[in-house]
């Protein structure tokens, strides 16, 4: 019976492979955090060893995680964007703001801080780094450091730059750009802009963010450390994607990018009782609307006259309850705010700026009274839930599968180690055109002799 007992426990410590994890997060976006953070919970809670470097520590100790926290060393992002600053949506604009605030900017700031150098002392060793595709690679330095692979995650849908690194296929003829409004229907001239917006945006960010991150990098690792870009080829092994077929235009992936959709969801929980008295429809309320313009746009930041319009339209729709996301005591006094409307600075977007008081009223009694939308959400929702695994259950087995198979070099697409010219045929095209170029050139030579 002994020997019955301790085989079991054998068996059962045998199966268990627990790995040591380090999570890189040095942007400081509460709204992307939420997403790494569930993962990180979840690989703990499986057993693994989690060390997170982050802006934003547990606040009770979780067994298995330990954070190396950043926080206070940035100015806090959240609400802190103003209306003026996000309602240019141009390329550059974005470019910039991506790699800037939120790239190179995050990364002085990490390679400054004390637990950053210390982590880079640390004796510990890790079997695998997570980090994000944003604003900056920096945190690849890691990688090259502890010489593990590094899984990567992109809070939306994937940026251009999140492409060439794995050779997926962009497509751009059918493909929208991750910076332009167009649907997957494109008219000639929108492929004309979406082909260009694609090369623009790729050489943007390896500008304004590689270099100047390769710069942070060997700073701080040392100057023979190997150029970013080669660290990025590498040691990246796999790439998952917020993003799914059921809500997003269906395209092709390359076996090692994963599509993760769904990733931050939590399963429902029980609603605090200031969350039951806001949400609680009571005998004069049909029904509850929330509005939020994310966690870094500034409410108070907009127009006063949209703001006047916004609110009083919402009084007229006195049936329904109103939740929004912002701070009552910053919006101006000559705002009205009707009973119907609750505020809250933090709960578990800018085209209705423009519409009129009559355009808002007619949006909104269509949204709530038409029920072809709440069947459309319906039918949306059963599709993005019919899968064969949980977003979750398939971001682990592939950060497993990458651990278990030292990288995972075999999900690695050829076309990611490719040149420029050899990715987009340039290199055919030249082998085609210029011996007929040079045969023209020789014969229009000799005639010119004659």
């Amino acid at each position: 019976m002994k020997c019955f007992s301790f085989l079991l426990f054998f068996l059962f410590f045998a199966k268990c492979a627990c790995f040591r994890i380090l999570g890189l997060n040095p942007f400081d976006g509460k709204s992307h955090f939420v997403m790494f953070e569930r993962l990180y919970m979840e690989l703990a809670r499986r057993g693994h060893e989690l060390d997170v470097l982050s802006h934003f520590p547990r606040e009770k100790p979780v067994p298995r995680y330990t954070d190396i926290s950043l926080k206070g060393s940035l100015p806090n992002l959240v609400g802190n964007f103003s209306f003026e600053l996000v309602k240019d949506t141009t390329t550059t604009t974005m470019m910039n703001i991506i790699t800037g605030m939120c790239g190179t900017n995050i990364c002085e700031n990490a390679f400054k801080h004390p637990l950053t150098l210390k982590l880079k002392n640390t004796k510990k060793k890790y079997d695998l780094i997570i980090t994000e595709i944003f604003g900056t690679d920096c945190m690849f330095g890691f990688a090259h450091h502890f010489d593990v692979p590094v899984v990567t995650l992109t809070t939306s849908v994937n940026q251009p730059w999140g492409n060439s690194r794995f050779g997926n296929p962009e497509e751009p003829t059918y493909i929208p750009s991750y910076f332009l409004p167009y649907t997957t229907n494109m008219s000639l001239v929108e492929k004309f802009w979406n082909i260009w917006n694609s090369f623009y945006t790729k050489i943007y960010y390896y500008k304004k963010s590689i270099e100047p991150s390769d710069y942070y990098v060997k700073q701080f690792f040392g100057e023979d450390t190997p150029h970013l870009t080669e660290l990025i080829s590498r040691y990246s092994s796999l790439h998952m994607v917020n993003s799914h077929f059921s809500i997003n235009p269906a395209r092709p992936w390359v076996p090692n990018v994963i599509e993760v959709g769904g990733l931050h969801i939590n399963d429902p929980r029980p609603l605090t009782d200031s969350y039951k008295t806001v949400m609680s429809l009571e005998d004069k309320y049909k029904g509850v609307v929330y509005m939020s313009f994310g966690s870094l746009l500034m409410l108070q930041t907009l127009p006063l006259d949209g703001l006047k319009v916004l609110f009083s339209t919402f009084s007229l729709l006195s049936d329904y309850k109103f939740l929004v996301k912002g701070d009552k005591s910053k919006i101006p006094d000559s705002v009205i705010i009707s009973p119907n409307v609750i505020f809250k600075s933090w709960t578990p977007q800018i085209d209705i700026l423009y519409m009129s008081k009559e355009e808002i009223l007619n949006v909104l009694k269509e949204l709530l009274e038409n029920p072809k939308y709440r069947e459309t959400a319906k039918q949306l929702s059963i599709q993005f839930k019919d899968r064969p695994l949980s977003a979750m259950d398939t971001a682990i087995y592939w950060i497993e599968y990458v651990i278990r198979h030292n990288g995972a070099k075999q999900l690695r697409s050829h076309a990611s180690d490719m040149t420029f010219f050899e990715y987009y045929y340039i290199d055919i095209f030249l082998g085609i055109f210029l011996p007929f170029y040079i045969i023209k050139k020789l014969i229009a030579s000799k005639l010119k002799r004659r």
